[in-house]
């Protein structure tokens, strides 16, 4: 059965015989073959560990156990499991030295440790390590673990220990594996050169021992198209030869569609690219080539072909490749509709970091894949891991490039929270521009070194700013450090002077709107918001400016016109979620004043509930909601409906245990509402809790301390 290649009647048969005469060795091990042979490798590798404990001097087991763990790490290369790949490649290699210990003189169990060791060697750096037995082991290696170029030099030793074991048929695949060692060697080698010719030699020789086999035509086309071999005539032909023999195979179709891209024949490289996907449509080497075409004549398909490629498998060129068109769409506007379909619908963010990080696995000098990757952690809010991958980047710069990746370290760092790191990495930057110069003012504002910030930004407006609405926004940020260090006066003199400069910075006019308030000044505020009125359309802008209109009101004791002017903009725009969150807010606001000022307002808070929960459901990936249901909770409690609050509270706090609002409006809940399971010592603990572990805004601080103490008074 097993000859006919009728391996399921076969295994049946085996299955029997063990049924008769149960723990033999023989039938045993040919089911565990017969698995391996199946895609049962899993179960296969259970059944060769059983025999090996049972027979450890058994070649024949060991074999098995070996071409198992062989056949699962090329399973798991494919999903990017490194780690559990290098285990088998390890649990392999130790058990095919058993063998070679027990048979020194056949030919087969030294090809299978030079596979374990050439697929070991090609392993990512991380990850390209192998404790090597002293069997296999060379005579001047003194330690047992062995890396990278070291395991394929071991590969090697053991591929021409079997050739000279060998004899006649098979040296041909010996030959052919000995080349992809050579060429492994070459990438990681500083002897190229010679090395090249050995695997070139090693490949013509696979091609003369079995000239009818289209893997060693593809194997000597490779080697002969490296850099520093250079035949690509020799090589040409050898990919034609492979497809002559194998019209069905796609990857010498897609090998010579490389060739002709590397010497600029785009036609031709086309042709044999879409050959490739003729014969198998599922190929990604050869879409990856489309893809790179179609970048080189600047086809608008060129994202989604990068795209499909990711989808089809994971490919290094692939990986860069939709990685940089992600970053180019992001720099889009948001409401372009390609930028909507690309980024948003296709998850493009994530599906890119994904295959970011599996290519930077695999290169780890990378520097520019690193970069975009640090860039798209950034993108997604995920900044520790952003610092790590930058910091990466930044070491494996070139000179040429690496001020722009210390602009987006040190911007990273900011986002961060390390201002210190980031002030020195900006620092770093041997020449700066208008980008890089206020990362460094804004840094070293945020390191409270104001100083120094204004003269940096000052240096921007008078050194790089080229036009006037860069200039009007370097007005706005030397307004806000001014502000710090002199008072309002040089904020507001600065600020009308960037508001003078035509296009306006819309933010300096907010600025201004906002200094107006701060300072009693309603005078300049109402001269600004005449100013916003032309920006009063554009969605971007419209929650601000009706907070701005609703709070001048509201700084007039016209409490009830300030309302009347939010809920008229939620009328208008009632998809916006930031105008529900602000009309929740002042409709609270107008209640705590108006209490002191003999306003009854109390059965209209229910309204600021409903604004609450509203601007939630609308702004779950519009805006960041992690305080709104605290709102919630709040404006039931000042409404008098403490079990709503307390309900409210649960859920603030179950879904972000993290803000200290959620946690500050439970303890406040539980004790209006009266919760009899919920002792002073729960609210203390609630409190203790929060101030412990959440960085505290100030007020807040304050407030949870003042409860505390309110508490431990009733307590007792």
């Amino acid at each position: 059965y097993m000859a006919r290649g009728a391996n399921g009647s076969a295994l049946k048969s085996y299955q029997k015989v063990l049924e008769l005469k149960p723990g033999a060795f023989y039938p045993a091990l040919q089911i565990a073959t017969i698995k391996q042979m199946t895609e049962l490798a899993d179960e296969s590798l259970l059944e060769f560990r059983e025999l090996v404990v049972a027979q450890p001097a058994s070649p024949l087991a060991l074999k098995g156990l070996c071409e198992t763990c062989l056949y699962l790490a090329r399973e798991h290369l494919t999903t990017r499991l490194m780690g559990l790949a290098r285990d088998r490649l390890q649990e392999g290699l130790i058990a095919i030295a058993s063998a070679v210990q027990l048979r020194p003189d056949l030919a087969c169990l030294w090809k299978l440790a030079g596979e374990c060791l050439t697929l070991a060697g090609s392993l990512p750096r991380s990850w390209h390590y192998l404790t090597v037995p002293e069997v296999l082991r060379s005579k001047s290696a003194s330690e047992a673990t062995q890396q990278g170029l070291q395991l394929l030099q071991l590969g090697a030793r053991c591929l021409c220990r079997c050739l000279k074991l060998m004899s006649g048929e098979g040296q041909a695949a010996v030959w052919h594996d000995l080349a992809l060692n050579y060429r492994q060697q070459v990438e990681l080698s500083d002897a190229r050169d010679g090395i090249c010719q050995r695997a070139l030699a090693a490949a013509k020789e696979s091609v003369t021992l079995d000239p009818g086999s289209w893997q060693h035509w593809n194997q000597l086309g490779i080697v002969a198209a490296l850099p520093e071999v250079r035949k690509f005539k020799l090589a040409q032909h050898a990919f034609i030869k492979a497809t002559m023999l194998d019209n069905t195979v796609a990857a010498p179709w897609s090998n010579l569609g490389c060739l002709y891209l590397r010497l600029d024949e785009l036609k031709l490289a086309n042709a044999a690219f879409s050959a490739a996907q003729r014969t198998d449509s599922e190929y990604c080497p050869s879409w990856v080539g489309q893809a790179l075409i179609a970048e080189r004549v600047q086809n608008e398909e060129t994202m989604d072909l990068f795209r499909h490629t990711t989808q089809l498998g994971y490919h290094p060129e692939s990986s860069l490749g939709y990685g940089q068109w992600v970053c180019q769409t992001l720099r889009q506007a948001t409401n372009d509709p390609h930028y909507i379909y690309s980024i948003e619908r296709m998850h493009a963010v994530p599906v890119a970091i994904d295959a970011l990080t599996w290519s930077t696995d695999d290169r780890e000098d990378d520097a520019c894949g690193l970069n975009m990757l640090g860039c798209l952690l950034e993108r997604c809010g995920r900044y520790r891991s952003s610092v790590e991958v930058l910091s990466r980047a930044v070491d494996q710069a070139p000179p040429t490039h690496r001020d722009k990746v210390l602009a987006n370290f040190g911007r990273v760092l900011l986002k961060a929270e390390k201002v210190e790191d980031a002030v020195q990495v900006y620092r770093a930057i041997s020449k700066a521009d208008i980008h890089s110069q206020c990362g460094l003012a804004l840094a070293l504002y945020r390191d409270k070194q104001y100083q120094e910030a204004f003269e940096a930004y000052e240096a921007a407006l008078n050194w790089w700013a080229q036009d006037d609405a860069v200039k009007s926004h370097l007005h706005v940020a030397m307004a806000a450090v001014a502000y710090k260090l002199a008072g309002a006066d040089p904020a507001k003199t600065l600020l009308l002077k960037g508001n003078q400069l035509k296009p306006t910075s819309v933010y300096g006019l907010f600025a201004a709107c906002s200094l107006g308030m701060l300072n009693s000044d309603l005078e300049l505020s109402k001269m600004v918001l005449r100013d916003l009125l032309k920006y009063q359309n554009e969605a971007e802008y419209i929650p601000h400016i009706a907070l701005f209109q609703a709070y001048t009101k509201f700084l007039q004791c016209d409490f009830q016109g300030s309302v009347w002017s939010m809920s008229k903009t939620v009328h208008v725009h009632p998809s916006l979620p930031a105008l529900w969150l602000h009309q929740a807010l002042l409709i609270l606001n107008k209640h705590s004043v108006g209490e002191s000022a003999g306003v009854v307002g109390v059965g209209k808070v229910g309204v600021a509930a409903h604004s609450a929960r509203t601007a939630m459901t609308l702004g779950r990936t519009k805006m960041d909601v992690s305080k709104v249901l605290a709102v919630v909770s709040l404006s039931q409690l000042m409404s008098g409906d403490a079990n709503r609050a307390l309900s409210a509270s649960q859920h603030a706090v179950h879904l972000y245990p993290a803000v200290g609002e959620s946690w500050a409006v439970l303890a406040t809940s539980c004790h209006a509402a009266s919760v009899t399971d919920v002792t002073p010592a729960h609210l203390r603990s609630f409190i203790s809790h929060a101030r412990q572990n959440i960085e505290l805004e100030r007020p807040l601080a304050k407030w949870m301390s003042n409860f505390e103490r309110k508490i431990s008074l009733l307590a007792a």
